[in-house]
């Protein structure tokens, strides 16, 4: 069937992305780092600002129209985050609302549902950039401190400093307040991966035989 095609498109190689848009920023987000990392920014691209949708029991994100992403303003976002922490620092999760943190900032209704869905969209956002906090902590223990024993030694320090200068971000990270799938961290995104590191440390340890492996 394909045959007469085949010869025609000889050497065509097709984009797997259905829309011009799409293939625009993926190919944008390529030009970073490394593709790992490419990977992690296009897919949170596309849960901070697509549709979110169940299909036959499993969360999928539809990626979002340009005119959403045109709406979009980072700055907008950041004050969101830190208002919804200050929030949580000073009277606790349960108070948190997205009326009480457009009134802090005196934004518009509208403004917030552009960013997030609900409540448990913005704790997982307020995770999400907690895992990133200690990701880049723990690891710049590890790293600075030479690594070894020493390093992971580090680690364990940064992970109490961590605790102690961000109590808010903890308490949304570890306290059992998400619950939603909707709110969940996104799986192999590299940047939030704090535990991630903590393994890797030990695998180090391991080869180096500083500590026992697994039994």
């Amino acid at each position: 069937v394909l045959g007469a095609l085949a010869v025609r498109l000889q050497g065509l190689r097709p984009t797997l992305m259905p829309e011009p848009f799409e293939m625009l920023v993926g190919s944008i987000c390529a030009q970073q780092v490394n593709l790992t990392f490419a990977f992690s920014l296009r897919a949170a691209l596309v849960r901070r600002f697509g549709m979110c949708l169940r299909v036959g029991g499993e969360t999928v994100y539809v990626f979002p129209e340009p005119a959403v992403l045109a709406r979009a303003r980072v700055s907008e976002l950041r004050a969101m985050l830190a208002a919804a922490v200050k929030t949580i620092q000073k009277r606790g999760v349960d108070a948190l609302t997205l009326r009480g943190v457009g009134e802090n900032l005196g934004v518009s209704r509208t403004a917030l549902y552009r960013h997030f869905a609900n409540k448990e969209a913005l704790l997982g956002a307020v995770a999400h950039e907690g895992f990133r906090k200690l990701r880049k902590e723990l690891f710049e223990a590890w790293d600075l401190s030479g690594r070894g024993r020493e390093g992971f030694e580090a680690m364990g320090w940064a992970y109490v400093r961590f605790a102690m200068r961000h109590p808010s971000h903890y308490r949304v990270m570890f306290g059992g307040v998400l619950r939603s799938g909707a709110a969940a961290l996104p799986p192999g995104d590299k940047t939030v991966d704090a535990f991630g590191v903590l393994v890797g440390a030990l695998v180090e340890l391991q080869g180096e035989r500083l500590v026992r492996e697994d039994p």
